[in-house]
């Protein structure tokens, strides 16, 4: 239920804020949306059928984070920092219903394509819901006190389960809903159009991940999947394994190399296109 936000003091992270009341009841998604020095931006959503929106400021330049009915949440004591850093700190947030809430995904699109139905002055994130949809929602982080409407879009609706992962590679939108990998361009028309959709013979994808070369999909039986992704868009399958003996959780990739958890309580690092085992971590958290 709590929201931390954290930043980097030369090579050191530091503790900003703890939000102790960001949601009243488990928080089920989180997207760091604006990264500065002295300031944070980041919407969060949770299993209460909500989304907030937050910013952590040093000094008022930084406003509320986001368009909708906003409410001031009282500013966390803030630890960790010298007493050289202990200036004005903002804590402004905005809080508004999820629709098709719970929302369990969240990706940010860099850019707003031409001839979309959004204006492109807020950022565009997509988001994954209950309701078995892909909601577009453009959030302006930058405008102080802002209190339109927030502006929401579904994307797609034709999903045979929970939307519980997205993932953004250029202009192609990822996500999934129980076996199903599906695949949108977000630049031939005004709203994302389905391109692809792969039905997996079995396993209920929990996690997916996009590369410029490769999709990977993690899935509730420890499966893995990666698929080759060809300028041209096509997916082609390249590698299958039995990662782990139980749900995976996460997915991270860092210079080429994959690496997942799961509650079986392993870290394992693959290498990335072949999905071949380079190293792992027993127990990592005790299970």
């Amino acid at each position: 239920r709590r929201v931390v936000c954290a930043g980097i003091l030369g090579r050191e992270p530091v503790l900003l804020a703890i939000i102790q009341q960001a949601h009243s009841a488990s928080v089920t998604a989180l997207l760091v949306v604006d990264d500065r020095r002295h300031s944070k931006a980041v919407v969060s959503a949770s299993l209460d059928k909500t989304l907030a929106s937050w910013r952590v400021s040093q000094d008022e330049v930084d406003g509320p984070a986001a368009p909708g009915p906003s409410t001031a949440a009282p500013p966390a004591p803030l630890t960790g920092l010298p007493a050289g850093l202990a200036p004005q700190r903002q804590l402004a947030a905005t809080r508004l219903a999820a629709p098709g809430g719970p929302v369990f995904s969240l990706v940010r699109q860099p850019t707003t394509p031409p001839g979309s139905v959004f204006s492109g002055i807020g950022e565009m994130l997509y988001l994954g819901n209950a309701a078995k949809e892909v909601i577009a929602w453009e959030v302006n982080c930058t405008t102080p006190k802002d209190s339109g409407t927030a502006h929401f879009q579904t994307v797609a609706t034709d999903y045979t389960g929970w939307v519980r992962s997205l993932a953004m590679q250029g202009k192609y939108l990822f996500s999934c809903g129980c076996n199903f990998l599906v695949q949108h361009d977000t630049s031939l028309t005004a709203l994302p159009k389905e391109v692809a959709r792969l039905e997996l013979f079995k396993g209920d994808i929990q996690v997916i991940l996009a590369s410029p070369t490769h999709v990977y999909a993690a899935s509730a039986d420890g499966s893995l999947r990666s698929w080759s992704l060809a300028k041209t868009g096509a997916l082609k399958l390249v590698a299958e394994v039995q990662a782990h003996d139980s749900r995976i959780t996460g997915l991270a990739l860092h210079e080429g190399m994959l690496f997942t958890s799961s509650l079986d309580g392993r870290v394992r690092c693959w290498r990335g296109e072949g999905l071949t085992l380079a190293a792992e971590a027993v127990e990592a958290h005790g299970g």
